[in-house]
């Protein structure tokens, strides 16, 4: 026969092992499952946004060289630093203008524009 000793052990043992899987058990109500099963995003970082940028630009802007492609990818870095500190403005939905791009030569806008002082009664004379 076992001692008194060991029977209270033993018994103390069984009493937390089912304590501890009735505590695996537990709800907090309807519902929770699905907002646990949720993966939290990480905090934006610059290293981030450049990974994200750099996958899509390879994808979107394969053809392009790889310096094009950098200036991309700068431009999508701060505006994904912009969007996760939440004072961005929405993003353009046409490629935007590089600051650096030297400005165009006045003549070649020149042929693609009407005069001011056009009718708009007249129909477009082409040659």
């Amino acid at each position: 026969m076992t001692s008194p000793h060991a029977r209270v052990s033993l018994r103390l043992l069984l009493l937390v092992l089912a304590a501890a899987g009735l505590s695996a058990c537990e709800t907090t109500g309807l519902g929770s499952t699905t907002e646990a099963a949720k993966p939290v995003e990480p905090p934006m970082t610059r290293r981030l946004a450049a990974e994200q940028c750099w996958m899509a630009a390879e994808k979107a802007h394969a053809a392009l060289p790889l310096d094009k492609r950098a200036d991309i990818v700068n431009k999508c870095i701060e505006q994904k630093l912009k969007t996760a500190s939440g004072n961005a403005e929405p993003a353009p939905a046409g490629p935007a203008a590089d600051a650096k791009k030297k400005p165009a030569a006045p003549g070649a806008d020149a042929k693609d524009q009407k005069p001011a002082d056009a009718g708009t009664d007249e129909p477009d004379k082409k040659p």
